[in-house]
């Protein structure tokens, strides 16, 4: 009545991995990282110098809003 289990399918070997980039894989990786760090732009720089703020902060005291 119950018969024999269904057999499994074959596997199938994937390709191995290369193990080195070519020239043109190297080259495309290398403009796409160029271009992500200038997509960043100037913002992501650090707009101080060595000695850091030369000016002090302008600050004020906390008011009391309302009144």
């Amino acid at each position: 009545m119950g018969g024999s289990a269904p057999t499994p399918p074959s596997v199938t070997v994937p390709p191995p991995i290369p193990m080195m980039q070519s020239p043109t894989g190297a080259a495309a990786s290398a403009a796409v990282t160029q271009r992500a760090s200038a997509a960043i732009g100037p913002a992501a720089t650090i707009m101080t110098g060595p000695e850091g703020l030369t000016q002090p902060a302008t600050t004020s005291n906390k008011t009391l809003l309302g009144s």
